[in-house]
């Protein structure tokens, strides 16, 4: 479903997924698909970045590690788009001192922690559905 929100497209059923690490891309990607969402995937931060400037969708999970431009820097410049607030975002990391309130003030929903299976990936985009003003984490 689209819709037009302050000059940016909508995608209600787009899931976008951040990471470097392209094995770990292709299984958010199956994952997302079987959930019966859009997924659309980046390998950088920036090109996400310039992906939901134009549209912005459901759900985004970002890889809070990656080169050049991470999760926090993506988060930062993020929360700077018309409407950032309306998207979850979901930051991911296999680090488990990852700081929460950190994330929670750059406007991440969330925080799943790396690795993960099928179900508590099914879990991490349904709670963040109903999120708004509470941090979710789900542990390996």
């Amino acid at each position: 479903m689209r819709i037009r929100d302050m000059g940016s497209e909508r995608q209600l059923d787009e899931v976008v997924i951040i990471d470097d690490d392209q094995d770990v891309c292709e299984a958010l990607v199956s994952f997302v698909a079987a959930d019966g969402y859009r997924p659309t995937s980046f390998r950088t931060g920036q090109d996400a970045l310039q992906h939901v400037r134009e549209v912005l969708p459901a759900l985004i999970l970002v890889d809070a590690t990656m080169p050049d431009f991470d999760g926090w820097q993506f988060l930062e410049a993020f929360g700077r788009i018309p409407c950032a607030d309306t998207v979850q975002v979901i930051l991911m990391s296999a680090d488990t001192r990852l700081d929460e309130a950190r994330a929670r003030a750059l406007g991440a929903c969330g925080i799943l922690r790396k690795p993960f299976d099928v179900a508590k990936l099914s879990r991490v985009i349904q709670a963040a559905g109903g999120s708004r003003g509470q941090m979710v984490t789900l542990e390996a």
